[in-house]
């Protein structure tokens, strides 16, 4: 990995399916050199899902030696909030020839997706959801 590559973090609670998923699969298909994702939790299980590791190994990812790590605020502490991670969907989508929709609180409510809400606190800048349709 470059030391100026970007850095993506997937976080979800245990740390221990979704976003080991999301990292894993993120980084096979990534440029090291401009990107690279880790993941985290807030409550981190003591292991990763061994249903997560099989299907992962399925598509030839290992993440046998992965543990889920909590999510500290070293980790969290960088430009990456969903309002920026929305922006920068829409200028990716773009670029490569994707529509990117980035829904707001209240689209999020219409939508009746309010876990995300709930996920974030309630706090407007943590409420942010992109949908990506192919052209």
């Amino acid at each position: 990995m470059s030391p100026d590559a970007l850095r993506i973090l997937f976080a979800c609670v245990h740390n221990a399916g979704r976003s080991q998923m999301a990292a894993a699969l993120f980084n096979r298909h990534a440029d090291p050199a401009r990107a690279h994702a880790l993941s985290a939790g807030t409550r981190p299980a003591a292991r990763v899902h061994p249903e997560v590791e099989d299907a992962l190994r399925e598509v030839g990812i290992e993440i046998g030696g992965h543990t889920p790590r909590l999510l500290t605020p070293e980790l969290a502490a960088n430009q990456c909030t969903p309002a920026f991670l929305g922006e920068t969907a829409q200028d990716l989508g773009r670029r490569h020839g994707f529509t990117v929709t980035v829904l707001d609180r209240a689209a999020i409510q219409k939508e009746g997706m309010g876990a995300l809400i709930a996920a974030g606190g309630g706090r407007a800048r943590l409420t942010r959801s992109v949908a990506r349709r192919p052209r």
